[in-house]
């Protein structure tokens, strides 16, 4: 995600790469398909990516975060995740606001799985 434009938060455009892409009216009404301040058009194929857990994080026979956790031992591992909540949500306010905190609700998604596990 990217700047303010007044209180809306906008997303990279994929034509001008220009952090102007609007998914809601002036209004804050939802739109059917994003708007770019800068090109000054609706983006018809956009396609988002998942910046939260992206699929380079997924090749191969196992997830990334499950060769982590294969490595640590359980107590470890909660640290691993309660250090990456933290890095989150220290740094939202400075960089990528909404993205790192989607981040944080991941890893505390998964803390709250592993500690219902045992």
């Amino acid at each position: 995600m990217g700047r303010d434009r007044g209180e809306k938060l906008m997303s990279k455009c994929p034509n001008c790469k220009n952090d102007s892409l609007s998914f809601e009216t002036v209004d804050n009404l939802p739109l059917e398909n994003p708007y770019c301040f800068e090109c000054g058009d609706f983006i018809y194929d956009y396609e988002e990516k998942d910046n939260i857990n992206p699929d380079h994080y997924k090749n191969g026979e196992i997830e990334c975060i499950d060769a982590i956790q294969s490595s640590m031992t359980n107590e470890a591992f909660k640290g691993y995740l309660k250090g990456n909540i933290i890095k989150y949500v220290w740094r939202f306010e400075n960089k990528n606001r909404q993205e790192c905190l989607k981040k944080a609700i991941w890893y505390t998604d998964r803390l709250i799985k592993e500690t219902s596990n045992g």
